[in-house]
Order: structure tokens, then sequence, then C-alpha cells
């Protein structure tokens, strides 16, 4: 905070203002009467302002406030970035440029993951990272999958989507290419985590179900956004049900590219009348609808650039591309930027950011359901900032639980067993005790070894598996079921050893680990 006093106030009486007035005093400034202060613990910065402002020899107490440059990034190609500029970036930029901890999944044909521009910014999977886990042959995770590092690819169902159409790699630049490296090109959010998962195979095709998948794993892991530059005619209950099913993450899907009224003939998952779901249709140079695009006045929600979009291409190469795909990525990146400056608004808040705030263009009305173009600055000054949080109490520290792994943050997980009897977990499930220090998300794995595993027939190491989210530190109690096959499995069984793996991860990305070896008898 500053605070100037008056000039007639002595040391004595500066003091005792800031007594009262619940501040210490952090340094002198260079205008007469003025200092910066802090408040101390349990004191808002409110309430500080109020409070000093009401007292003798003050004249007056206002919050440090934030300047920032005006951003415009320093990537060679970005001047033939048109499509930036049309949705109001720069003055987007000046607010936030993007966060890391935004996870953003690029359901698609794979990522180029060795381009400079989108290598950077690769979501890393934490629960398969560290300690030599990358390489490993294991399922550390428990999700079914080995060696997911960074995300998967679900047509060769391996953990390498590498991109061998090109589709994918160009929305991933839209969304995240690495803004102000002086390298090739910058996504809307600079430095959105991108989550490559490969539906589609390189002649740009897939099925239903793998995308399913996608969606489902995307959701899992911590996507906030899910760009789906696809789409088809056929109407399908269970992808319906899986993106309702992820209630907390925003998917943002394309209109299509067959120039008709999707309110007549239905394409998806755009026409899916969802509250987590945004179709995006694609304007041109001059605000229009692309003669291409799709539209809807009930079903497609807003314009974004779709013509002449440069992007990222294979082999560290920049392409131009038209399309509701090539649309698709701005609303995903502008989505980011929104998570980014306030983390804690959900998807309603997002979306109502996004379309509340569009630019209204007189050729999109009654064409549009918002009748008008994404405006990411706009959308940005919509959502406020996040309070800075009160200062806590200082608590007495606190030993790691065996087993936690190493990071950055000051999250503790502690982890006890409840009922570790055989007959009891096959028919009611393991009951276990979680205790973390801070809001997370904690997924618990219940798995055997591999000769185990051999010798039950089973199709997994991975017997049953839950997941919570905790909204603040404290205890929480979980039941971590048995799959249906694995409960058959065990029926003859009277002692089986185990492992139970539990990982939080925290809003910030961070995580602890901890495994508990369990042996259960009858």
């Amino acid at each position: 905070m500053l605070v100037r006093f008056a000039a007639d106030t002595s040391p004595a009486q500066r003091a005792a203002v800031r007594s009262r007035g619940g501040v210490a005093r952090e340094a002198m400034l260079a205008l007469r009467g003025l200092e910066l202060v802090t408040p101390k613990v349990g004191v808002s910065v409110g309430d500080a302002v109020a409070g000093l402002e009401r007292m003798n020899g003050v004249l007056y107490a206002e919050p440090d406030a934030v300047r920032t440059a005006s951003a415009v990034p320093n990537d060679p190609n970005y001047p033939q970035q048109w499509g930036m500029a049309a949705i109001n970036a720069p003055a987007a930029w000046d607010i936030t440029t993007g966060s890391p901890q935004v996870t953003v999944a690029v359901v698609d044909t794979g990522i180029d993951a060795t381009d400079a521009d989108l290598a950077p910014n690769l979501w890393t999977n934490p629960g398969e990272s560290g300690g030599g886990r990358e390489t490993n042959g294991i399922d550390d995770d428990g999700d079914g999958r080995v060696d997911d590092v960074h995300g998967w690819d679900f047509v060769s169902g391996d953990a390498l989507p590498q991109d061998g159409n090109g589709h994918g790699t160009h929305v991933a630049g839209t969304i995240a290419a690495r803004g102000n490296d002086g390298v090739g090109i910058a996504g809307v959010s600079w430095s959105a985590g991108l989550m490559p998962l490969r539906v589609l195979d390189n002649a740009g095709r897939g099925s239903v179900s793998n995308t399913l998948s996608a969606y489902a794993l995307a959701a899992r892991d911590g996507a906030r956004v899910v760009n789906a530059s696809l789409g088809g005619g056929s109407f399908s209950r269970a992808e319906y049900d899986t993106i309702a099913a992820a209630p907390n993450t925003l998917f943002v899907v394309a209109a299509g590219n067959d120039g008709r009224n999707n309110d007549t003939r239905a394409e998806y998952p755009c026409d899916y009348n969802l509250a987590n779901l945004i179709c995006v249709a694609a304007s041109d140079h001059d605000d229009s609808l692309a003669s291409f695009s799709n539209y809807g006045a009930t079903t497609v929600d807003l314009a974004a650039p779709g013509v002449d979009v440069l992007s990222t291409s294979p082999g560290n190469a920049y392409t131009q591309e038209d399309g509701t795909s090539a649309a698709t990525p701005f609303v995903s990146g502008a989505a980011a930027l929104v998570l980014a400056r306030n983390p804690a608004i959900g998807v309603a808040g997002v979306r109502g950011a996004l379309l509340g705030t569009v630019a209204k263009v007189p050729a999109l009305a009654g064409v549009l359901t918002s009748g008008g173009r994404l405006d990411a600055a706009a959308a940005l000054a919509a959502v406020p900032a996040p309070a800075p949080p009160a200062a806590p109490a200082p608590a007495p520290a606190a030993a790691q639980p065996p087993g936690a792994a190493t990071g950055r943050s000051a999250l503790s997980l502690a982890l006890h067993i409840r009922g570790a009897r055989l007959r009891v977990v096959r028919g009611h499930g393991l009951r276990v005790a979680l205790t973390v220090s801070e809001a997370c998300r904690v997924s618990v794995v219940l798995k055997v070894g591999p000769r185990r595993q051999k010798r039950l027939h089973l199709r997994s190491r991975v017997l049953g598996r839950a997941g919570v989210r905790l909204h603040a530190a404290g205890k929480r109690s979980v039941t971590v079921h048995l799959s249906a096959r694995a409960a058959r499995a065990l029926r003859r069984v009277s002692r089986l050893h185990v492992t139970v793996l539990a990982i939080a991860t925290d809003a910030a990305g961070h995580h602890r680990e901890i495994r508990r070896e369990v042996t259960l008898t009858r």
C-alpha cells in the first residue's frame, strides 16, 4: 500500500498512525511524506486503506497498483497474424499473456512436439514425470496408459501423439505458441499448457470412441479447456453424455465448413445444447461470415478469424489455413487467458465472459446466437482479478510424510488405510483417509504387481481408482472401489499384496505422491 502523511506530522505521529492502522513501513519513497507500507497479518488492504484515511495526519492511502508494459510480441511472423488484431489480442495481453497453470487439451491429429514454438508449452503429466518415471515402462498414475508424459495417441495406442497431418499442430499454434520469444508466431495465450490427444489419423479421420476417451482423459488430468476442431453429422448420445459428465471443462468446438445452417441440418458436437460447450464459426478479413462457414442462430455461438490464419506446421514451418477449425483455437486461447486472469472462475463464468462481450457485427446478427465476433480484451475486462488472499497465521512446520515427492510448493499429503480386509475390499472397496495442507485434487489408485496381474488374468495392474477434489485443507475419506473384473478375479484369493498410490495436485500444478504397500487378508 501507499500512504502519504501531511508535512507537519512527526516521525512519532507517523509511527502511531501505522500502529493503529495495522500496517508496517517497508520504505520511504521520494515524494515528501509518501511511504510504502504492508498490512499486518489478518488486516486486508481494503480495511487498512479505509482505516488510515480516517486518521489525522494522513492525506491519502491507496493500494500499490500494478503497471504493465504494452504487450506486443517480438515474434518475427506476428505481423502476418491478422487474426490477433481482429480479436483485440494486443489489448488483452496488457492484462495477461496467459499462465502455464491453465491446460488446454488439443483433441486432434496430434502436435509436432519438436516445434520450437510449441515444445516449451507442452503439458507434462505430474503422475508420470520425475524420478525416471517418464520412461520406466510403468503406468505410474494408474490411468491405464504407460509413460503418458506429454499426452496420448489414441489412434496408435501409445504415448507419442505426433502429428502426421498438420491440422493439430496448426490449431495448437493459434492457442498457445510461445509468445515474445523471438521465434515464429505468438499464440493467443503465450504460455498455456498444451495437452496433445491424437484421435484423428494422418488423413484427418477418427472414431467417436477414441474422441470420447480423449475427452474423458482431458477432464481427468485437469484440462480446463478442450479444443475440438472436428465434427460430423451423426448424433452420438455417448458423446453428449461424455461432455456433460465433465462440467468443469469447457469444450470449444468447430461449427463446420459446409456453408449451411446448423439449426436445420445438425453438426456434432456443435449442436449439443450443453452449458459447457461453445461452438465457433469463421469470420473473414471484413468481419463477415466466411463463405464456407456453417452458422446457426440457435446453435452456433460466435465467430473468430478463420481465413488466411497463419500458424505452426510440422517441421518448424508456418502455413496459412482456412476453416472453422482454424477459428476455434482463437476462442480456446481466449478462454485460457480468462482462466489465467482468474483461475477460480468456473465454466459458466468463462463462457459468459466470452459470449457476453463479443464485438457486435451487423453481418453476424441473426445468424449466430451472440451476433458477434470474439473480443479477447473485452472478455478479460469483464472478469475481475481474484482478490489477494489474506496472509495466513504462521503454522508449525509439519514433517514430510514418508514417500512424499520433493516439490516447489508447500503442499503436503498424508494417507491412512482403513478396512484392509480382503473380503471387505472386494465387496465394499478400500477406505483411505486423506489429509492435505491446501485445496487440491487427489487421485488414489489400487494396483498389484505384474506377476500377480498375470496370475489373475487381469488386463491391467490397476484394480480400482478414485478421485476427489478437496476445496480446503483438512481430512477426507475416500473409497476405492474395485472394477467388476478385479472383484471377480479376487473371489478365490485369500491373501493379496497391493500398492496404494495417492497423488495430490494443487492449482499451481505442484504435486505430492505417497505409496503404501498393504497386504490384504481375509
